[in-house]
């Protein structure tokens, strides 16, 4: 006969009575990460912003650091500019 008790992995080696607070259940970690997923998600959608300006056109090279960011990447015509972006030219650009 088949055994369909839920079964619990333990933390660490045999169990015993000081492990039974360590058990963890793979369907409620499962459950868990999920929730943590989704939750991040959320939070990353909602600081997603409407743009409020756009690169009409640009002559030289520039380059735009969005908020949030460390790491400024190469800016062109018809690029969204956001809210607090860092926008850096190097010399004789016109835009």
């Amino acid at each position: 006969m088949r055994d369909n008790t839920p079964k619990t992995m333990w933390a660490r080696g045999e169990a015993d009575d000081t492990d039974k607070q360590q058990a963890v259940h793979p369907r409620g970690l499962m459950v868990l990460t999920m929730a943590s997923l989704l939750l991040w998600s959320i939070i990353a959608l909602a600081q997603q912003q409407e743009p409020i300006g756009q690169v009409a056109a640009l002559q030289g090279q520039a380059t735009v650091q969005h908020a949030g960011s460390t790491q400024a990447v190469p800016l062109s015509s018809q690029n969204a500019v956001y809210r607090e972006d860092i926008i850096q030219t190097l010399e004789a650009v016109e835009s």
